[in-house]
């Protein structure tokens, strides 16, 4: 008996250590401030290169989300406000993969310091991998919308999609952004052909009649490409901005109540997304008009 006992014990010692390990799942939905992960999901996150963070969700989701902050604002502040957008919109969004951006160094992203040769690379790579991606969603406030057009120059003028295999997919929400005629890198006529809908989304507090401060410059978007954009107007009545504060509009767009009601405040608005300061989806309903 002494003898039996010790084999079943050997035997279940193997057959525990052969098994595969669980797939590493979280408890919890995410908070408000990024820090868990919906407990549908299995993920992994990595700092992916400088200015990039990666977070892998459930691979046979079909979309990709890449979040793209304004200037200067911290890879942790980034995560918080992209972990922020796709809790809070989850009905909406159920991403395979999630690229967090931090924001540019310089206001039209003329110092090239995020590797984006590298995000391309892997970004191909991972829709080779998942035929179910059919949608790839890019979120870019404010200075942020100069890397993506440095992305979508790269992927089409220059052709590093040379299969063209993104092509139709992209879903851009280019907010309070510009196009780069004068200043920035300019979105290009060829990376429009291959973009599935532009969304030129921008503030305005219906009270007051303010609007958020690159207002102008989103309904020249708008105008300039007619045939893929969508203009999207979201009202900040609420805001808490006060009148003639064109630069906490803009902020409005990240976060629905700015912390600061004269200006802007990139370190909390990104990173201090909370009940009392919530994140802004209202743009990503026009996904399912």
């Amino acid at each position: 008996m002494k003898i039996t006992g010790t084999l079943i014990l050997i035997f279940l010692s193997c057959l525990f250590f052969f098994l595969p390990l669980p797939l590493n799942k979280a408890t919890s939905k995410l908070d408000y401030s990024g820090n868990k992960i919906d407990s549908t999901h299995t993920f992994s996150k990595i700092s992916f290169t400088y200015g990039i963070s990666k977070t892998t969700f459930d691979l046979r989701a079909s979309q990709i989300v890449v979040t793209l902050s304004g200037i200067s604002v911290s890879q942790k502040n980034a995560d918080t406000w992209g972990s922020a957008i796709l809790n809070s919109a989850s009905n909406i969004l159920t991403p395979a993969l999630h690229y967090s951006f931090a924001g540019p160094n310089h206001e039209y992203f003329y110092n090239y310091e995020i590797d984006i040769n590298k995000f391309i690379d892997d970004l191909l790579n991972e829709i080779s991998k998942n035929k179910n991606i059919s949608d790839i969603i890019f979120i870019a406030h404010s200075s942020g919308v100069f890397v993506a057009h440095e992305i979508f120059r790269r992927m089409y003028d220059l052709n590093q999609d040379s299969l063209k295999i993104t092509s139709g997919k992209i879903h851009f929400f280019s907010m309070d952004g510009a196009i780069g005629k004068n200043q920035g890198i300019r979105l290009t006529q060829s990376s429009v052909n291959n973009l599935n809908k532009i969304y030129c989304v921008y503030a305005k507090n219906k009270i007051s009649g303010d609007l958020s401060a690159r207002s102008g410059d989103v309904l020249d978007l708008f105008n300039e490409f007619k045939d893929k954009t969508v203009l999207v107007e979201l009202d900040a009545s609420e805001s808490g901005c006060l009148k003639e504060a064109k630069w906490c509009l803009h902020q409005y767009l990240v976060n629905k109540k700015p912390y600061n009601s004269k200006g802007f405040d990139f370190i909390n608005d990104y990173g201090n997304i909370s009940a009392s300061n919530p994140v802004n989806i209202d743009y990503l309903y026009y996904l399912t008009k």
